[in-house]
């Protein structure tokens, strides 16, 4: 609502604004790109427990991950 509560009247126009993608696959396009997008998706994706596998390494100082190698 406005501040005269008058609803705005819609524009015609899009924006002027870059489509959106997803690795040169339009998400806003035909529907066969975006197919193609979710498609790609999927297979940059990796398992979710794979992922919180992922972020506990990261909490890990250098020293507990790596093996303790004797000859360094």
């Amino acid at each position: 609502m406005s501040a005269t509560h008058h609803p705005a009247e819609p524009t015609r126009d899009p924006p002027a604004q870059r489509s959106l993608r997803y690795r040169g696959y339009r998400l806003d396009g035909a529907i066969e790109d975006f197919y193609h997008a979710v498609d790609t998706l999927e297979r940059d994706s990796v398992p979710y427990a794979y992922y919180l596998k992922v972020l506990a390494g990261r909490d890990q100082l250098p020293a507990e991950r790596a093996p303790s190698d004797p000859e360094r």
